[in-house]
């Protein structure tokens, strides 16, 4: 069975690019913002990582992660943070929060994809 991937992205062709990059190894979901992923995650879902980019319409990435790292069933997920914000602060805030980690846009999929794995499985990097 694959592992899963929760993406919350609201930009619909990156999440057609993530959706292309991880379909051979991983069930991939996308959601095109945080409330729809915390309406999934609600109704019992479990994924082995959640990605999802900061600034998003209705509930932004900063609630979903508050939101994962806060509940008792969800808060051991890893949360990888993506966002196109350029300051200092947003990577301490992130990793502070709770983040596993966080990634810059633009990148490039390959460091998308090392990041991924690592955080799903150490073994698969």
């Amino acid at each position: 069975m694959k592992k899963q991937l929760l993406f919350a992205e609201d930009d619909r062709v990156l999440s057609k690019i993530y959706r292309k990059i991880f379909k051979d190894e991983f069930d991939v979901i996308t959601f095109n913002n945080g409330e729809e992923a915390l309406e999934w995650l609600r109704k019992g879902n479990s994924p082995d990582l959640i990605i999802t980019d900061i600034n998003m319409p209705r509930t932004n990435g900063w609630m979903l992660l508050s939101y994962v790292k806060g509940s008792y069933d969800y808060h051991k997920i890893p949360v990888l943070m993506l966002t196109g914000l350029t300051t200092t602060n947003i990577y301490s805030k992130a990793i502070n929060l709770g983040a596993s980690d966080f990634l810059e846009k633009p990148f490039f999929p390959k460091d998308l994809k090392v990041k991924v794995k690592t955080l799903v499985s150490p073994f698969m990097a």
